[in-house]
């Protein structure tokens, strides 16, 4: 009798649990469209901006002057976080020790913190991020090649779809003697000031775009955990169901038997 009382408290434990993984799954998917649109009309921007850096040889894939790792800022991301943290340890760091490591997200920061990973700037922006919360970021990247070295590794996570957002790197260097040409604009600006101002927007552009990318990514494991941890709600709660209707169907049976019983024992004795 004792078990119905008990799966009628679990059921409901898991229903509240259903209708929580419900509730995250629609806020998380109302993110993710709005990334999804923004990754996707960012992404051409970007591209524009890759002539910049196509023939620069500063760039060198051997080398971890600058690292910057980007991770989620929330959990209920699944492997996200650890998958990024792997592909550090086996592809980035054999290379050596980066001069300085930055990390975005306070998630992936937690982490690295926990394998005594050393870090050296932390950021952390919002689940949508905005251009004007990575400032920050371009300023201390600016200083960091200026100061310690003039090649960045970003390591991020590459967006395939909401199944799978492969850990990667994009290597890009800032260099100083492009991005500090001035010139006086009155009318019309010579050929290196324009150059110069384009040079400054597409490194903007391109660690920004790393950082919507992981943004993406993030809203997209975060989605799909939530998806199935309704699911397996909605498919524990009905077989809960299920074991409290057959438990009921055989009590009610058990007391059928058992008034039978009763009446026909009563009968038995009138009839002696």
């Amino acid at each position: 009798m004792s078990a119905i009382p008990n799966l009628k408290k679990k059921l409901k434990s898991v229903r509240a649990t259903g209708k929580l993984s419900k509730a995250m799954k629609t806020v998380s998917a109302v993110k993710f469209n709005r990334l999804l649109t923004l990754w996707k009309n960012y992404s051409l921007y970007k591209e524009e901006y890759k002539f910049l850096y196509k023939n620069d040889d500063l760039i060198n894939t051997d080398i971890n002057d600058i690292v910057v790792i980007f991770g989620s800022s929330r959990g209920f991301c699944g492997g996200f976080n650890n998958d990024i943290v792997t592909y550090y340890f086996e592809e980035v760091l054999p290379n050596g020790e980066p001069k300085h490591l930055v990390v975005c997200g306070e998630e992936i920061y937690n982490i690295l913190r926990e394998k005594k990973v050393k870090i050296d700037s932390f950021f952390d922006f919002g689940e949508v991020p905005s251009y004007s919360e990575c400032e920050p970021l371009f300023k201390l990247l600016v200083k960091l090649v200026r100061d310690k070295g003039r090649y960045i590794k970003m390591v991020f996570p590459k967006y395939k779809n909401t199944f799978f957002q492969i850990p990667t790197t994009e290597d890009l260097s800032y260099n100083e003697d492009v991005s500090k040409l001035d010139g006086d604009i009155l009318w019309i600006p010579d050929k290196d000031t324009v150059f110069s101002s384009l040079y400054i927007k597409g490194f903007r552009a391109t660690v920004f775009g790393a950082v919507i990318e992981t943004a993406l990514g993030a809203q997209a494991s975060t989605l799909m955990t939530m998806r199935s941890a309704y699911d397996t709600a909605e498919q524990y709660g009905e077989s809960l169901e299920k074991e409290i209707h057959r438990l009921r169907q055989s009590e009610v049976t058990s007391d059928v038997i058992e008034t039978s019983l009763e009446r026909g024992n009563q009968g038995d004795e009138n009839n002696e």
